[in-house]
């Protein structure tokens, strides 16, 4: 756990950011923090539930790695064959054209704007 102040130094020194939602939270939206992520250009490590919002948009842009809760050992395999490489890079300049385009400040509040 890190404070908010910490936050850019923390995403700044990683290489991947993991995200993960407990059981039953499907269909409750994205956790805040993959927005920081994804605005920092970093891949994504989801565990949580197949069939998220946050799921779909990872498989969707390319921009990370999903599993399920159970998926241990394919996680365990993940981890040891982990390797900063070009598809990594790849994926979190996905990442970052994603937020570009999608998730900036100025989008998200002219969409609130055209909803009222």
């Amino acid at each position: 756990s890190y404070t908010r102040l910490q936050q850019n130094d923390i995403l700044n020194d990683c290489h991947i950011a993991i995200v993960s939602l407990s059981k039953g939270m499907y269909g409750l939206g994205v956790p805040s923090k993959f927005y920081n992520i994804i605005c920092a250009g970093k891949p994504v490590m989801y565990i949580g539930e197949e069939n998220t919002e946050i799921n779909l948009v990872l498989k969707e842009n390319d921009i990370g790695f999903s599993f399920t809760p159970n998926d241990t050992s394919k996680m365990i395999d993940f981890f040891n064959n982990f390797e900063i490489n070009s598809a990594l890079k790849v994926k979190g300049e996905n990442a970052r054209m994603l937020f570009l385009e999608k998730y900036t400040q100025d989008i998200i509040l002219n969409k609130f704007l055209q909803e009222i």
